[in-house]
């Protein structure tokens, strides 16, 4: 092999190894954090048959394991409904928009009880524009107008 031919074959598998990674598809990450939310307190209303329904509303900020996670620092502004039956069970949904460090905006649904549940990335703006992920959070600790969560989930982020 001449030099000219060895070079170029050096040249050929630096670009090709170099547009490989630049399209690489997005690949799911997986994480998991902390939130703490300061939640408004505010009385249930109560209907026929034992039936409640409580307004969640809180602000408060996600702390994850991995400090380089582009939502680690996020302050969250959530929001949704719980309704109690007359048997004890309780359900809830709502949604949570998360602020970043960067001004990017991200959006979160979620539903479970009071002990935990799921949630779902429901898109974003800046560096979450096009997210996608989702993943279970579990009530940590509740009281005092806190609520602390344990979040787990994968995220992957539009290349």
């Amino acid at each position: 092999m001449t030099r000219t031919s060895m070079i170029a074959a050096i040249v050929a598998g630096v670009v090709g190894a170099a547009w490989h990674v630049g399209t690489a598809a997005a690949q799911m990450v997986k994480f998991e954090g902390v939130e703490a939310v300061t939640v408004a307190d505010t009385p249930p209303v109560s209907f026929p048959r034992g039936v409640a329904v409580s307004p969640y509303a809180g602000q408060g900020v996600l702390w994850t394991f991995d400090p380089r996670h582009p939502q680690n620092g996020a302050i969250a502004d959530c929001s949704g409904t719980f309704t109690s039956g007359a048997n004890g069970d309780v359900l809830g949904k709502g949604a949570c928009s998360y602020t970043a460090r960067d001004g990017s905006l991200l959006w979160v649904r979620w539903e479970g009880d009071d002990q935990g549940g799921i949630w779902v990335y429901d898109g974003g703006t800046g560096k979450f524009d096009g997210v996608k992920g989702n993943g279970t959070y579990t009530r940590a600790a509740s009281g005092n107008s806190v609520a602390i969560s344990h979040f787990v989930g994968q995220y992957e982020l539009k290349k």
